[in-house]
Parts: structure tokens; C-alpha cells; sequence
């Protein structure tokens, strides 16, 4: 028995000694580790199922399965064109769900906004007039409504290019697309 004291018994002894053996056998656990620990992530076991992707180098949030933004884009409404937002990674198949446009000037009153695969950009999103964008930072949802027939979403598959098609061009140019969506095991 030890006597709290400067003197360590043989029980004390045998307890440090197991929980060397312990921690240098892999059996750490949380109650081990200091909250100021600087541990290597490469060090270190994750869950891949939840939570977060660990590789050893870098942890970034998991996208896969949930609605999470997939690209930031500049998009010039100063002149008509395709302007491509987003490729479907390899071995992914993607949902979009909504896209969200911040004005970088006024839109003008007769510039339109389409979104969808390439050569159908408008399989998303059909031609919206974003005449209610009047000032820098102004900002509009993309969302397709759907009416009482639920709105049926496309699935895109991997390597698809997704592109935003201005038209009627009459705004700025220094203007932001956030994409969102859902990606997939193909």
C-alpha cells in the first residue's frame, strides 16, 4: 500500500509498470491522452463511417450522402457563355439540390441563369431572370419548385460536367455560384 507520500510501494510499482505495458501494447485510450497532446494524426485510427475523412495528412468533412456544397464558382453575367461549376467525380453519381448566386453588381434586367449538365444546361435548373439582383451581395436561391407532381432531380454520373449558362447577358461580372448537392457510390 503506498503512503501518498515520497515512497513508492510494490503495488505502486506493479500499477506503473502495467500501465506502461498498457499504453506501449496499443491499449491508449482517451483517458491517456492530454487535451494539449499534439498527436500526429497518422498515429492515430479512425472510424471510417462516420464523421470525418483521416488519411494521415489531412481530415476533411465526408460529403458523400449528405447535401453539402460542391463548388464556388465565378460566374460573369456580363456575357452570354457556359461556364462549367462542377465535375462528378470517378466512381460517384451526384444529386443536385440547389445553387445559390451572389451578385457582385446589378444583374441587369434581363439576365437569365440555367444550370445542368453539359449540352442540357438547363436539366437542373431551367433559364431564371435574375432581374431582382440590384446591388452587390444581393443573392438569390436556385431551386427548381415543384408544382403538385413531386420534382424529379437528376442523377449525374461521373465525369459529368455541370455548367451554369448565362444568357441575355446584361450584369457584372464579379458574381458567385455556391453549388450543393448530394454525391454517391456509383
Amino acid at each position: 500500500m503506498a503512503d501518498k507520500g515520497s515512497i513508492l510501494g510494490g503495488a505502486d510499482l506493479q500499477n506503473i509498470q502495467s500501465d506502461i505495458t498498457t499504453v506501449v501494447n496499443g491499449g491508449i485510450t482517451n483517458t491517456n491522452i492530454s487535451s494539449s497532446a499534439a498527436i500526429d494524426e497518422s498515429k492515430l485510427a479512425f472510424s471510417t463511417m462516420t464523421g470525418h475523412t483521416h488519411n494521415g495528412t489531412d481530415a476533411r468533412l465526408i460529403t458523400d450522402n449528405i447535401v453539402a456544397l460542391l463548388s464556388t464558382t465565378a460566374v460573369s453575367l456580363a456575357a452570354n457563355a457556359d461556364t462549367t461549376i462542377y465535375t462528378v467525380p470517378a466512381g460517384k453519381r451526384c444529386i443536385l439540390s440547389h445553387a445559390i448566386l451572389v451578385a457582385g453588381a446589378d444583374a441587369g434586367a434581363s439576365s437569365t441563369i440555367a444550370i445542368g449538365q453539359n449540352t442540357a444546361e438547363t436539366d437542373f435548373l431551367a433559364a431564371h431572370t435574375l432581374s431582382n439582383l440590384d446591388a452587390a451581395n444581393d443573392a438569390v436561391i436556385l431551386i427548381p419548385v415543384p408544382n403538385t407532381t413531386p420534382l424529379k432531380g437528376k442523377s449525374y454520373a461521373a465525369a459529368t460536367v455541370i455548367q451554369a449558362q448565362v444568357a441575355n447577358q446584361s450584369g457584372g461580372a464579379s458574381n458567385t455560384l455556391f453549388l450543393f448537392g448530394t454525391l454517391y457510390d456509383a
